[in-house]
């Protein structure tokens, strides 16, 4: 079953507790739940996205207006070819640092880590490179602690 629940929309009326209410029993009848997740989860610990309007991207180019990156050059090797673009990378990352730094796992992270504690959890997919899931106690395939993983199993050093 898939379920998506817009939660910046969520009232208090009659349909959305019945949605939440199935959504609950949903997950307390599951045997094995994969979790798919992405910048969304890490906004509320202080950690902006890359592509929203107050996203990481769009502060860039309200920082450096002149210079014309797209989001995804800001990951291309070539930009350490201009001194200009290369300030800008250095200025976006140590942004996206800072915030990282700073930020503790959302209660969804804590989440997440309750279906693993309690072998519900079969998969758990994210985008996010914060490492915030690694901090709420899940390890993964981007864990520090991980030596390799092939397959979908975990060797640690």
């Amino acid at each position: 079953m898939v379920t998506k629940l817009d939660l910046e929309a969520l009232t208090y009326d009659a349909a959305t507790r019945r949605t939440l209410s199935s959504l609950s029993l949903a997950v307390a009848k599951s045997k094995r739940i994969v979790v798919v997740t992405g910048a969304g989860i890490s906004c509320s610990c202080g950690i902006p996205d890359f592509r929203s309007g107050d996203g990481l991207y769009a502060l860039v180019k309200k920082q450096y207006p002149d210079v014309v990156l797209k989001g995804r050059d800001l990951f291309d090797s070539s930009l350490f070819r201009n001194t200009t673009s290369t300030s800008v990378f250095y200025t976006f990352i140590s942004q996206l640092k800072q915030s990282i730094d700073n930020a503790i796992p959302s209660p969804t992270h804590h989440f997440i880590k309750t279906l693993d504690t309690k072998k519900k959890l079969l998969r758990s997919y994210t985008q996010n490179i914060d490492g915030l899931e690694e901090r709420a106690g899940l390890l993964g395939c981007s864990s520090q602690d991980a030596k390799a993983c092939v397959k979908g199993k975990l060797k640690l050093k």
